[in-house]
């Protein structure tokens, strides 16, 4: 799928709530952060963005290769970030509608548009 390894390393920081049914949080894991929503939404090192959804960021057990789920995380666990760029994967209809885009924004308090969609290049 040409993803990449991006990250291993102990969850340094977690926090999680729960809102209207979501997980919504942030967690630090080696030297990157990352923002879910039920699913991670963005991926950074030291302020720089190395991915956005709807590339896939996922979190691994490092010692078992078994995925973890946004709210099994937690400080202390061992764990691998693995990307997969979106060019890569079969998307719906939906990844295409700029507007559900915008809700994401509001939920992890960060910019998804101008990552995703380049005619938001620009307005932040």
């Amino acid at each position: 799928m040409g993803g990449a390894r991006i990250a291993t390393g102990e969850v340094a920081h977690v926090s999680l709530r729960t809102e209207g049914g979501f997980d919504v949080g942030e967690v630090t894991i080696g030297d990157v952060d990352m923002t879910f929503w039920n699913e991670h939404m963005t991926l950074e090192r030291k302020g720089e963005r190395l991915a956005t959804f709807p590339d896939l960021i996922m979190t691994m057990d490092t010692n078992t290769g078994l995925p973890l789920l946004t709210a099994e995380l937690q400080s202390g666990l061992d764990v691998t970030v693995v990307c997969v760029p979106r060019t890569h994967l079969k998307l719906g209809a939906g990844i295409h509608d700029e507007a559900l885009f915008k809700v994401v924004e509001t939920v992890v308090n960060k910019e998804i548009c101008k990552y995703v969609f380049a005619s938001s290049i620009g307005t932040a």
